[in-house]
Parts: structure tokens; sequence; C-alpha cells
């Protein structure tokens, strides 16, 4: 199964935590390159930048996601 983990920030690599220590396989969709770095930086995991919209476009919807946003970006 495809999961991505929709975030870079504080909340992203808690779940980050989580799906490494479960031994499941994910991928990263960050907005920023601030974000996206400090990310790889302090999991050592890469994420992608430029957002869900960008990643969408190439990439095919994968079958589960986590989304750790804040608020005013759920929508």
């Amino acid at each position: 199964m495809k999961t991505w983990l929709i975030g870079a920030g504080a909340m992203a690599q808690d779940y980050c935590k989580i799906l490494m220590a479960q031994r499941i396989a994910f991928d990263v969709i960050g907005r920023g390159s601030t974000s996206a770095k400090s990310f790889a930086a302090a999991m050592n995991k890469p994420a992608q930048t430029d957002g869900l919209v960008k990643a969408l476009q190439s990439s095919k919807p994968p079958d589960r996601a986590i989304i750790a946003v804040n608020v005013e970006f759920l929508a």
C-alpha cells in the first residue's frame, strides 16, 4: 500500500517516528524547502516540496494518507 505523510512540520515528525517504528513505507509531501530540509535533517528521510497539488500531478494518489498540517491548511 502506498502511504503519504502530508506535511513536514513537528506533527509530521512525530508521525514519521511512528511509521518508521512500524516499518511502514511512506513518502513525505511538504510545501516549502525550509520545512522539507528541517524534516530531512531531523528524521533522516527526504520530504518532497511544492505541496500536494504537484505531488498529485506527478504521481498516482496514495492508498492512504496521514494529514499533518496546520488547521488553516486542511481545506
